[in-house]
């Protein structure tokens, strides 16, 4: 996928968000596709993406994608035994930084 410079671009190039966080992608029509954000190394903790149905000539939509930026995310686990699968109670889990 092509690094394109500037928020504007087309079917199959990357682009990168303005100031304002809006990018724009000119898609042909009646092609499905799937808008993918990963704003990784923008200061967010999230991506996404989002599958789109194949637009009419001349359509425009606008989209709204909105990303954690914060210590948001949450995880949820589950601990059981390796052979029984029966739940384990007591176990301490958390989460740390990777080592840099």
């Amino acid at each position: 996928m092509p690094q394109v410079d500037g928020a504007r671009g087309k079917l199959d190039d990357q682009v990168t968000t303005g100031a304002d966080g809006r990018a724009e992608i000119e898609v042909p029509p009646g092609i499905a596709t799937t808008l993918y954000v990963n704003p990784v190394q923008r200061g967010a903790n999230a991506s996404a993406h989002r599958d789109l149905e194949a637009f009419t000539a001349g359509e425009q939509r606008e989209l709204v994608i909105e990303l954690g930026t914060q210590e948001d995310a949450h995880f949820f686990a589950r601990v059981t035994s390796h052979e029984t699968h029966a739940p384990i109670a007591g176990a301490d889990i958390g989460a740390v930084r990777p080592r840099s």
